[in-house]
């Protein structure tokens, strides 16, 4: 199998799931009567076991270990609270593991989910199975829940407008916003039938910044650019240490998003590999955290 350039990216938000599951119970147990009560066929003990396996690892970390060691802990402790975060750890390794059916197995198990990248995956995972109406309804219900949260967070700014071929939400994120990708505007495009989102965004990504300043001195103004990104891809439009002004902003968002509405990107890999797009943080940006 080939390098999936999120495997690294994916295996990390396993580990970090498994830990939040124990958490998650041992809060259950502790402040819910009814959980106290609950009978399940395994204890504590299982739980920290499985994460054990995911975080102290006896060999190495694959997707084909991943999910054999979860699947393992499924099938010995199915009605466990954690049971739901399990099937949806397993899924994203199976697809990772290009294996579409036994994947929608799992995420059957694990609906609703939780993250954006578990979405993403699950919409790769539809469309590697041929069930494209399927694939493209999750990125609806998708959209819709990302356009809800940032609606309800008061240092975003949300428009959106009708465009040939789809629709485009301009967000605007507020001075007092400390967002991590160091964002201040982007531009998303959604297709109105088959299709990936593509995003614009104008922002000084903190990093970059930082490798700037080593260059051109501390006191240098933060290195601002607008990038296009596209399920597997990102292009540079614009970068410059002067501040990019809206119109010039909406300008390339207007040309690229126009033209990527035309012939939006429809696959979900390659040769029969499934390749979930790259950052979707990046191509559906959040709220300020």
């Amino acid at each position: 199998m080939s390098f999936n350039t999120s495997l690294i990216k994916t295996l990390g938000r396993w580990v970090f799931a498994a830990i939040t599951a124990v958490i998650t119970t041992l809060l259950g147990l502790y402040g819910d009567p009814i959980a106290v009560g609950q009978e399940v066929d395994c204890g504590l003990q299982d739980v920290t076991a499985w994460q054990k396996q995911l975080t102290a690892p006896t060999e190495e970390t694959s997707p084909d270990y991943v999910l054999r060691v979860t699947e393992a802990f499924i099938d010995a402790c199915p009605t466990r609270p954690e049971i739901r975060e399990a099937h949806r750890i397993a899924a994203m390794a199976a697809v990772d593991l290009d294996d579409a059916e036994r994947a929608l197995a799992h995420f059957d198990q694990a609906l609703p989910l939780p993250t954006l990248q578990a979405q993403f995956y699950y919409t790769a995972a539809l469309l590697a199975a041929e069930e494209p109406d399927e694939a493209w309804a999750v990125r609806d219900d998708m959209i819709a829940s990302w356009m809800r949260k940032i609606k309800r967070n008061r240092y975003v700014m949300l428009d959106e407008a009708t465009v040939p071929g789809g629709r485009v939400y301009h967000l605007t994120y507020s001075d007092a916003a400390d967002h991590e990708t160091g964002f201040r505007m982007a531009f998303v495009a959604v297709p109105n039938g088959a299709g990936w989102p593509a995003t614009v965004t104008l922002g000084a990504d903190r990093q970059v910044t930082a490798f700037h300043r080593l260059r051109a001195g501390q006191e240098a103004k933060p290195l601002r650019h607008i990038d296009l990104y596209r399920c597997r891809g990102r292009r540079l439009l614009a970068r410059s240490d002067e501040t990019l002004s809206l119109e010039e902003t909406s300008l390339a968002a207007e040309t690229s998003l126009t033209a990527y509405l035309a012939s939006p990107d429809t696959e979900f890999g390659s040769d029969g590999k499934i390749s979930p797009c790259l950052w979707p943080e990046r191509l559906l940006p959040g709220p300020p955290r």
